[in-house]
């Protein structure tokens, strides 16, 4: 269901659910645009949920109803997302037909392309492109699990969220990316979260590759916290800034350990679309989410696969109330709210 807002209200909640912190923001039109109004944020236990399974149920709930109750926000008429790694998302080219047709047989097509029976399944489609080539069209498949999905719901409903958009991670980032207004022919997206990297490779503004892998800034931390008994708080500090004294070298370590792991899996999905004829580059490529703010790792990064590297502000396509931009700068939470932005700013901008 697509969220229309009426004349009385002009605000959408986004609610991103992550591994390590659960965000929710309240965004609305601003006197000049798309506007943050308030944000909240809470830590989930690393016993709630592990490699994007949750273990703890009420662990999470309660990290949820602590992220609404710290911004205020009443949880209604809620966008949220599910990871891209429990999404299959596919390129098809079919033969040329109106929008009613597709959707007439998408099951059917769809069921060659989908490792699992059509009827556990729900599934979206998107026209790409109308006339790709030769009496063909270009269509973007996206299938989840029906249980992954009521899963979803279930948790949202148990936490008394009224979801009513459940979209993709790694398409709230691109949204943000567009919203920015730094689109180009090619560029890859990549949101760094504390349990899963989302890559998303764009080619003239529509998802080209889509993958996630499990690399995330929660893993290297709880390394060092164990490897040199220290707490979280400095654990943290030795990963965070420039890196460039010689008393940074665990820190240092531990970042081009990550960038390395990442730069593999990039590595190997650009090999992939090569292989495919696809794309030759990566193109430049954004970093957004926690790690996406690591200094030392986007210089790591760039050393290793030799392109462009940029961190994404997700605060630079809103307006935002002094007050709420003090309390991110204190807290330092603008860097993890891209894909809770990225959810509600399609929203904002109908």
């Amino acid at each position: 269901m697509k969220l229309r807002f009426n004349r009385e209200s002009d605000r959408v909640v986004a609610l991103d659910i992550g591994s390590r912190m659960v965000k929710v923001v309240e965004l609305g039109r601003g006197s000049k645009g798309p506007a943050l109004f308030n944000y909240g944020a809470s830590h989930v236990s690393p016993d709630a949920v592990v490699e994007g399974e949750v273990m703890d149920r009420d662990l999470l709930l309660e990290a949820i109803g602590s992220a609404f109750s710290q911004a205020g926000i009443k949880p209604d008429k809620v966008v949220s997302a599910i990871s891209s790694r429990q999404v299959i998302v596919k390129r098809l080219f079919l033969e040329q037909m109106e929008e009613a047709e597709v959707r007439a047989r998408i099951e059917t097509e769809a069921s060659s392309h989908i490792p699992f029976e059509i009827e556990d399944v729900s599934l979206d489609f998107q026209i790409l492109d109308p006339a790709a080539s030769d009496g063909k069209m270009e269509v973007l498949l996206v299938a989840a699990k029906r249980e992954v999905i009521y899963e979803h719901i279930s948790l949202l409903k148990d936490a008394q969220v009224n979801a009513q958009v459940i979209d993709v991670d790694a398409f709230a980032i691109q949204n943000l990316f567009e919203a920015l207004g730094a689109s180009q022919p090619l560029a890859t997206l990549v949101n760094i979260g504390a349990g899963l990297t989302n890559v998303n490779i764009v080619r003239n503004g529509l998802p080209l590759f889509t993958r996630d892998f499990s690399v995330g800034c929660g893993s290297y931390l709880e390394s060092l916290q164990r490897d040199m008994q220290i707490g979280f708080e400095d654990a943290l500090h030795l990963i965070t800034g420039e890196l460039d004294s010689s008393r940074d070298e665990v820190g240092r370590e531990a970042v081009v350990k990550m960038a390395d792991d990442i730069a593999v899996g990039l590595e190997r999905s650009l090999a992939y679309l090569r292989s495919a004829g696809e794309v030759e580059s990566l193109g430049n490529v954004y970093l957004s989410g926690g790690g996406g703010n690591l200094p030392a790792l986007r210089k790591s990064l760039k050393e290793r696969l030799g392109v462009p590297i940029q961190a994404i502000n997700p605060l630079e396509v809103l307006e935002v109330d002094d007050a709420v931009r003090t309390r991110l700068e204190d807290d330092g939470a603008a860097p993890l709210l891209g894909v809770a932005i990225g959810l509600g700013i399609r929203e904002v901008a109908l």
